[in-house]
Order: C-alpha cells, then structure tokens, then sequence
C-alpha cells in the first residue's frame, strides 16, 4: 500500500501548480506539482502494477491561501482519477476549517490529537471500504 499525502507545502513554496493533462498524456513537467504528482503516479503503476495506492488533499489552514489549495486538492483528485487511485478530500471532508482551526491546529496549520482524532476515522472508512 502507498499513500500520498501532498499539496500544503506545494502551496506554501508557492510551486507551480502545472498542468493535470489527461488520462492519455505522456509528459510531464516534474518541477511542478500536478507533474511531479503524475510522475511518481506512473512510475508506480509501471513497476508496481498491483500495489493500492490512495491519495489525500491537503487540509484547510489558516496560514496558506485556501484558493490555491482548492485547486491543487481538485487537481489531486483529478490525478486520482486517471489512476484508479482512491483519494480522501481532507480539504473538503476533515472537518477542519475556518471556525474549527482553533480547536483542531497547533498553529494554524499542523492538527493537534484532537484534529487527528476528527479526521483519522474518515481514513479508516476509506481504506476499509477498499
């Protein structure tokens, strides 16, 4: 099993974001994020064909910019599904966000046990159900 957890940072170092392509594209560019993320997507369906792979959208924080982390996290699923890869929207679905920060972040951006506890069981159900 693979899991790959990508994005805050990408958004954080303000990386380009690149193209998504699609399904049948070839080249990517790996200095940016959507082909870096298309590269490794490859190179593991290549040399291990049947190995799961499950991808995850970052989480909401109150230190980066939420616009570009929704478009990296909807270019993740986009990716996702050219791959068969299951993903976890944790930008949509982890239950932290704007009003929640506070109480589910250390600082802003990093979850506290609370956090982790909020959005863990969304995982589990995600793997169990795969």
């Amino acid at each position: 099993m693979v899991m790959i957890s990508c994005g805050t940072n990408d958004v954080g170092f303000n990386v380009q974001f690149g193209e998504v392509g699609t399904m049948t594209s070839t080249n990517f560019d790996p200095s940016t994020s959507f082909g870096a993320l298309r590269e490794i997507m490859e190179y593991i369906r290549m040399n291990f064909p049947t190995v799961d792979i499950y991808l995850f959208t970052p989480l909401q924080n109150k230190t980066r910019d939420m616009i570009r982390h929704e478009e990296i996290s909807d270019g993740i699923i986009k990716i996702a599904g050219f791959y068969g890869a299951p993903v976890v929207d944790l930008f949509r679905i982890s239950g932290i966000g704007k009003y929640t920060f506070d109480s589910y972040t250390r600082d802003g951006l990093h979850p506290n046990n609370a956090g982790y506890a909020l959005y863990s069981p969304r995982i589990v159900r995600m793997l169990e159900s795969h």
